[in-house]
């Protein structure tokens, strides 16, 4: 704004100790100069200092490292003026804290709630627009810790509430060893005179919280490690017996069914004449019948006799005859499916012998060909079929397991809006790429699943189809998920919606 001069921008702001900065040097906090104003290496936005707290953190591997950097920001170049604080006591400082924060931060306005002494509760305010997160309640946290250090009234401080955790505001609990004057006076006094040995001390004190720090997250990390080997332990192991059990069953029913499906064959081919046995018996029972009736023209047997005497019986046989081939029919399903059944346990427990493919699958391609590949079932039951997301998604694997995962889902979804009956039934698949990953989330607005249901619908022969499901649809798209390192999870809400998000990593 070239018609404004900036002299007269910075009056009231050059030198007043309302407006103070931090010199980079020693440290020190002091009024802001004309030089300083003008100088575009000193405007710093909350974004910036963001970045610099996430890259902090990233660079030195420690969650903590802003915590860390709020409690020493006393320790380098403490000019005489804040060594003299410690003669004024941790209660004192902290009923300055909203002025003080005032001349300096505009982000945030600070609320002393309680303060006692040797215990406190302030709470901080946050601008909403602010780009700040949990780092700066950490430095904060920190620098509050540092007070105490520097007041020789070590101070511990705990997070109650946070804003950037869904709080109105952040507060911070803040308890420290409360001092007399007196004690304050030579505690001071000591320093004045050795603080160079008090300064190593506190240094080697410092060190040593650190390394004892260190210690429990690599405890922690190693601790946690240490579960989730042992979780993938018990998980091959329980993968390990459900092959050798389902194998094993699965083997044995199928020797069984199939040798009772082709001896109960016999009964649907009698002799080979293409006939089940219960029609030929109904067949010869009606030309038994027949002959009946030429016997009584030939040799005049009364019809009253005939009637009372074999009419009955021939029509015991025939409902006989009829009964049986109801149940030779109802027996020839059950086989069949007994048999299907089988083989998809022998399937399942062979999975673990499966290996990944590395085709270039397009999976935009293969999920929008479900439309016509169930329009049949989509017309007659009245659902809308719906694909979103990009022309074209590819990653690495074999088409026919993306098939299976795929054609799994969206069968249960199928099935669930079939059991609906409602009249608006929607499948919705929405795909798209997120760091490096392909996401497909398969929607629909059936029954839903109930909660008490959600942990176990993965597991085999889980399932909510007692009559006509196996329990072994989701098990397999979970490993077939899992064998190209991807992830499944489900949410439901019930008579609302449930959503299966299936994640896969794209083709590098």
């Amino acid at each position: 704004m070239s018609e404004v001069p900036y002299e007269q921008l910075f009056e009231g702001i050059v030198g007043n100790d309302e407006f103070l900065i931090t010199e980079e040097k020693s440290g020190n906090i002091v009024p802001v100069t004309r030089d300083y104003l003008l100088n575009s290496n000193n405007w710093v936005s909350n974004e910036l200092i963001l970045r610099v707290y996430e890259n902090t953190v990233s660079i030195l591997d420690d969650p903590d490292a802003i915590y860390k950097a709020g409690k020493d920001i006393f320790r380098t170049g403490v000019s005489l003026r804040f060594v003299l604080i410690r003669l004024v006591g941790v209660q004192t400082i902290i009923n300055r804290l909203p002025n003080e924060n005032a001349k300096f931060n505009r982000n945030k306005t600070i609320e002393i709630v309680e303060n006692r002494n040797g215990y406190s509760i302030v709470r901080l305010h946050w601008k909403k627009d602010a780009a700040l997160n949990k780092h700066s309640c950490e430095m904060d946290r920190g620098v509050y810790e540092g007070l105490g250090i520097l007041t020789r009234n070590p101070a511990s401080v705990e997070q109650k509430i946070c804003q950037f955790e869904g709080g109105d505001y952040c507060e911070f609990h803040i308890k420290w060893k409360a001092k007399p004057f007196y004690s304050r006076f030579i505690d001071l006094f000591r320093y004045w005179f050795s603080r160079d040995i008090v300064d190593e001390l506190e240094q080697k004190i410092e060190e040593i919280n650190d390394i004892r720090i260190n210690q429990d997250r690599i405890i922690e990390l190693r601790t946690n490690e240490l579960k989730e080997t042992q979780a993938k332990l018990l998980e091959a192991e329980k993968r390990s017996l459900e092959h050798r059990i389902t194998g094993g069953f699965a083997h044995e029913m199928r020797n069984a069914l199939a040798g009772a499906q082709l001896e109960f064959k016999t009964t649907l081919n009698y002799k080979d004449k293409g006939k089940p046995s219960a029609e030929v018996l109904k067949d010869s029972a009606t030309s038994l019948l027949k002959n009946i009736s030429l016997i009584h023209e030939e040799h005049g047997i009364p019809r009253e006799k005939i009637a009372n005497l074999l009419i009955p019986k021939l029509k015991t046989i025939a409902e006989i005859a009829d009964h049986l081939s109801d149940v030779h029919s109802g027996v020839s399903s059950d086989l069949d499916r007994g048999l299907t059944i089988t083989s998809q346990i022998r399937d399942y427990a062979k999975m673990s012998e499966l290996k990944r493919g590395y085709d270039r699958v397009d999976l935009m391609a293969l999920l929008r060909g479900y439309r016509d590949r169930y329009s049949r079932d989509f017309e007659r039951y009245k659902i809308t079929y719906s694909v979103e997301g990009p022309d074209a998604l590819v990653v690495s694997a074999d088409e026919i397991h993306m098939n299976s995962i795929f054609t799994n889902l969206i069968n249960n979804a199928r099935d669930a809006l079939i059991e609906q009956g409602a009249e608006s039934k929607e499948i919705r698949v929405m795909v798209e790429e997120r760091d490096k990953q392909v996401v497909v989330k398969i929607q629909d607005n059936g029954p839903g699943i109930p909660e008490e249901d959600l942990d176990e619908i993965f597991e085999p022969f889980f399932s909510t189809k007692p009559t006509s499901g196996t329990g072994l649809g989701l098990g397999i798209v979970k490993r077939l998920v899992q064998l190209y390192g991807g992830g499944i999870d489900v949410e439901s809400k019930v008579n609302e919606e449930t959503t299966f998000r299936v994640t896969l990593p794209l083709v590098s």
